[in-house]
């Protein structure tokens, strides 16, 4: 019986980028689905619209190191001023962002959702948003595990004043 190689965080830093979106859990390389085109733009709309909010840095597709030994990867990610580091920007595992958001598509289980978030938040993320695309609302999760469900409107502790309606991440071209 062939066992698979476990891979430490450092050793799974150094894969080369094949394109392919992975994380890494317990060891393993885990490959993702690759979000379909409204998955896309909403998490693409989400990070633009935090994009140099309160002076923070907003990206897509961020990995960072969870408490469990583990690399997650976030559909989009917000920083406050000061979170990095100019070393961090040619690093492929960065720190732990202040708000996460998670885009769910049809195919992502509510399970698997549920324990990134809580993992997220043991990890020492702020703010979750969990966006769903075929309710076009949102969770937000916030440290402590609390959680409000079903949300039109998008805040964070970590953004003070800012609110963003779930409506608008959503693209006006699609129905």
């Amino acid at each position: 019986m062939a066992t698979k190689a476990l891979l430490t965080i450092e050793q799974y830093e150094l894969l080369p980028d094949t394109g392919v979106r992975t994380e890494l859990v317990d060891g393993e390389v885990i490959e993702l689905a690759t979000g379909n085109l409204l998955h896309t733009r909403v998490r693409d709309r989400t990070m633009i619209a935090l994009d140099g909010i309160g002076e923070g840095f907003a990206a897509v597709e961020v990995e960072f190191r969870t408490l469990h030994d583990r690399v997650r990867r976030a559909d989009a990610v917000w920083f406050a001023p000061g979170r990095l580091r100019q070393s961090d920007e040619g690093r492929n595992i960065l720190p732990v962002p202040d708000l996460a958001i998670e885009v769910v598509s049809p195919n992502d289980r509510a399970v698997d959702i549920r324990d990134k978030v809580y993992e997220y938040l043991e990890a020492g993320v702020g703010t979750v948003w969990v966006i769903y695309l075929e309710r076009r609302d949102a969770d937000i999760w916030n440290r402590g595990r609390t959680g409000v469900a079903g949300v039109d409107t998008l805040t964070a502790d970590c953004l003070p004043g800012f609110a963003l309606p779930v409506e608008a991440v959503f693209p006006k071209d699609f129905g």
